[in-house]
């Protein structure tokens, strides 16, 4: 990754950090306006539960997981898994169009107010037995 990086020149816009805790990733989570994702498996990850309770967008592929997070109150765009040229896109008109990402990111922050993160985290786990059992 750190070479890709530096291959590709954008190292003044990426941020490799590494391992770090829980609290100084959520104060830079709160610093944050999109959280991209690119999971490209059907999987269910708490970062981007994390994302929401710091009110950041949610921006990566879709699939049912960051879908049903921000059904009820909005906070995520999506494209179709593997369409990377889709993701671009999205983020590119975001940040031409200011007062879309202001609002993407209230509707994150309301969405965030209705996970709870030990409840959420629950659900998923009981899911997975259900259906891996």
């Amino acid at each position: 990754m750190r070479d890709e990086v530096r291959r590709l020149r954008v190292e003044e816009y990426v941020s490799l950090a590494g391992v770090v805790g829980r609290e100084e990733l959520m104060a830079r989570l709160r610093t944050t306006e999109i959280f991209l994702f690119c999971h490209k498996t059907r999987e269910s990850p708490r970062c981007l539960g994390e994302a929401l309770a710091a009110a950041c967008a949610l921006v990566g592929y879709r699939s049912g997981y960051p879908r049903d997070l921000v059904a009820a109150r909005g906070g995520g765009e999506f494209a179709d898994v593997g369409d990377w040229k889709a993701l671009a896109s999205i983020i590119a008109s975001l940040d031409r169009d200011r007062p879309r990402l202001g609002g993407l990111l209230e509707a994150a922050a309301a969405s965030g107010k209705l996970l709870d993160r030990n409840t959420a985290m629950q659900e998923r786990i009981d899911l997975i037995k259900k259906y891996l059992a």
